[in-house]
């Protein structure tokens, strides 16, 4: 998502993320541990911005969207939800 959001192509993105994860594998490391040198190897245009998306918890806060997977958006869910089914459960 970060790097189509940022011009990417869907196809050259999603060959990319498939390298730098299997990169990650090799050295038995997390995405978010592999240095930068490494990471340009595969995409001379990656900054350290990549960092803020790597890793499961920045990865799944990044998506902000309405119904998405963000930790504000999870919260705005659970709250209708609750108002709602108090709301039913008393009519």
């Amino acid at each position: 998502e970060y790097l189509i959001l940022r011009g990417m192509p869907q196809r050259r993105a999603h060959h990319l993320v498939g390298a730098i994860v299997g990169e990650a594998m090799r050295r038995e490391l997390p995405l978010a541990q592999l240095p930068l040198d490494v990471l340009r190897q595969h995409a001379p245009e990656l900054d350290e911005g990549v960092r803020k998306v790597l890793g499961a918890a920045n990865a799944v806060a990044a998506f902000r969207s309405e119904g998405s997977t963000s930790p504000e958006r999870v919260a705005e869910q659970v709250s209708l939800w609750k108002t709602r089914l108090v709301t039913e459960a008393g009519a």
